[in-house]
């Protein structure tokens, strides 16, 4: 989003006097989005950044200054070069980040959470129910290899493979087990 925001922002700016009905996009892509995406502040303030030390070097090498109100050459943190933009970053970067943290913990969302982990439970249960058919058959030739003994030409059986993992203690959630795999059987034959 950040990336996307600021190439957004800086095409506008460029295609503004060619086109003039994205001014008012423009004023509120600008307005919005250093309040919204502390990524763009971070890379629109870089970005600006990058044009002052140019323009300052520019007005050194050839004496020529480019900036309104003819100072050169400005620095990087001023208002009108990233200032405004790290100031953003610095307000909303934290905001964001107890946003996040409220989020991953599952504060106001236990509800949505659970809802969502219902409905997969029983799209997986009716998934297991159903088998897939090639599945299944593979499943009943390991079974069948393993009822008559494992030939020779076989090199490797595998049934019933699981694969548990162990409740995580660092979530505040009720504790349960995650399962990775359940009822792999595979058979590979020499060759």
């Amino acid at each position: 989003s950040g990336t996307l925001s600021t190439v957004a922002v800086t095409l506008m700016d460029v295609y503004e006097p060619d086109a003039p009905q994205l001014v008012p996009i423009n004023l509120a892509c600008k307005a919005l989005f250093p309040w919204l995406f502390p990524n763009y502040c971070l890379g629109r303030g870089l970005l600006d950044i990058a044009i002052n030390h140019l323009m300052n070097n520019a007005a050194q090498e050839f004496g020529v200054c480019l900036f309104p109100g003819g100072r050169c050459p400005r620095s990087p943190l001023e208002w009108d070069v990233a200032g405004r933009h790290l100031t953003s970053l610095a307000s909303m970067a934290p905001a964001w980040f107890a946003m996040r943290m409220l989020i991953e913990l599952g504060f106001g969302f236990r509800g949505v959470r659970n809802g969502a982990k219902e409905h997969l439970a029983a799209d997986m249960a009716e998934e297991e129910v159903k088998g897939d058919k090639l599945v299944l058959e593979e499943a009943a030739r390991v079974e069948a290899t393993l009822a008559a003994g494992c030939s020779i030409t076989d090199r490797l059986v595998i049934s019933d493979l699981a694969k548990t993992f162990p409740p995580s203690r660092m979530s505040r959630r009720p504790a349960k087990a995650s399962h990775a795999v359940r009822g792999i059987s595979i058979r590979v034959p020499e060759g």
